[in-house]
């Protein structure tokens, strides 16, 4: 098939896909707008605009009132969507985004925002503005190892198990015990014989048996 035979072919096909337009538009097969109540016949827009306000005044056949696109994202209008499918941070509530850092609450605004969050970094306990001073919405408990902080669950949970283990867990050898005694009286013993009471077990009692023959 030749390139102007397939440029012939979508020409029809336009013409015929217009033509049809037409027809829904002007309710004939004229293919005209004459059934149009606008002056100006050669003006597409106007004949465009007529159709619209047309089909406006048919709302109430779909059973529903369409939101006018102008209050997108306006007060008392509705929240737009994002790319990412949700609501811009822009129109949510500050108390929703807005959540601040400081070094410390020394470092704070002297004079903080209704609906922040201010969070100080050394002690990672949250703040809330209440209009005359900062107030901590966690009960002014932080995870940590501090005097002022909770200790770490994890840990606690490590150590508690390890409380309630049995033999010698850390495997300790009797070289590493710290002023262990030197004495059989230092280990508290009594049920025992002392080196001095058993002697010298080196002796050899064959050769003494053979010098007393």
């Amino acid at each position: 098939m030749s390139l102007a035979q397939r440029v012939s072919d979508l020409t029809v096909r336009v013409a015929t896909e217009f033509k049809t337009v037409k027809t829904i538009i002007t309710g004939n097969t004229a293919g005209t707008l004459t059934a149009l109540t606008t002056t100006v016949k050669t003006s597409l827009l106007a004949a465009i605009n007529e159709v619209k306000a047309l089909a406006d005044t048919k709302q109430n056949s779909l059973n529903f009132t369409p939101e006018n696109i102008a209050n997108k994202g306006s007060a008392n209008g509705y929240a737009s969507l994002d790319g990412g499918g949700k609501v811009p941070a822009a129109q949510l509530p500050a108390f929703v985004d807005d959540v601040l850092e400081f070094i410390n609450l020394a470092a704070f605004p002297s004079t903080g925002t209704g609906g922040n969050l201010y969070v100080a970094i050394d002690t990672n306990i949250v703040y809330r503005w209440t209009g005359t001073a900062y107030v901590a919405t966690n009960g002014a408990l932080a995870l940590g190892e501090t005097s002022s902080t909770a200790y770490r669950g994890d840990r606690g949970a490590i150590a508690h198990t390890h409380a309630l283990s049995s033999g010698n867990p850390h495997g300790t050898t009797f070289a590493q015990i710290q002023a262990r005694p030197t004495t059989v009286a230092g280990y508290g013993l009594i049920d025992v014989f002392t080196k001095a009471e058993i002697g010298n077990i080196a002796t050899n009692f064959v050769n003494e048996f053979n010098s007393a023959l």
